[in-house]
């Protein structure tokens, strides 16, 4: 099997799972005291017909907590540490899954750019803004005190395009730098507002307002 034969089946091992999306014993990441509707409510969430395949498979491995963080990497012997990237070698985070999306410096900075564009299409001001509606817990959610509970309004449409692509986009810029990294040696995450015009690009065009192509699936 030739090197890049290897490197593929080895990405392909990585992102396989099994499709049995109503085991939730094994999900991680639901908050203490979230009862049954809720959890059926969040999966009918997940699978809505505004978030694509790939972005939907995402959001399950955050909630499996099976995200190939750089400490995941590091244990099945795919990375050369489990340390975040993002925060330099002086810091020496550790890469899971909270950290990966959202306590690392850069993550934070990623999601409240993307919050206030959300914000903007939903007509919010900063100042009605109340942050514990905003929470690791409630992105992770999908923002259930935002979106509200009727499918038949925009805001659902745009609160799941905003979770959707915000999930896909942040994981693959970060899964890049890694893979950048251990090829190459070289970190070079892309600029927040490079990042947040990409965001902004694709949240817009898959609501039909501007041309564009879901690159990121490419």
């Amino acid at each position: 099997m030739s090197p890049s034969q290897k490197k593929k089946k080895v990405f392909q091992l990585l992102w396989a799972h099994p499709t049995f999306y109503g085991r939730e014993d094994r999900v991680k990441r639901f908050p203490d005291g979230t009862s049954q509707s809720d959890r059926k409510r969040f999966w009918r969430w997940l699978h809505d017909r505004f978030a694509s395949a790939v972005e939907q498979d995402t959001h399950w491995r955050l909630m499996h907590d099976v995200t190939p963080t750089r400490k995941r990497q590091h244990t099945q012997g795919h990375a050369s540490s489990p340390t975040c990237l993002f925060c330099g070698n002086d810091a020496a985070v550790i890469e899971m899954v909270s950290h990966y999306f959202f306590e690392c410096a850069y993550s934070t900075s990623f999601w409240g750019g993307v919050l206030r564009i959300l914000f903007d299409k939903l007509g919010i001001e900063d100042t009605d803004v109340d942050p514990s509606t905003f929470t690791p817990e409630q992105l992770t959610m999908g923002l259930p005190l935002v979106r509200g509970r009727g499918r038949t309004t925009s805001r659902w449409m745009w609160v799941r395009l905003a979770c959707a692509i915000g999930f896909q986009r942040l994981h693959l810029l970060r899964w890049r730098v890694h893979q950048r990294f251990e090829l190459d040696n070289v970190v070079a995450p892309p600029s927040l507002p490079s990042a947040l015009r990409a965001f902004e690009r694709d949240f817009l065009s898959r609501a039909g307002f501007v041309p564009g192509a879901r690159d990121w699936e490419v």
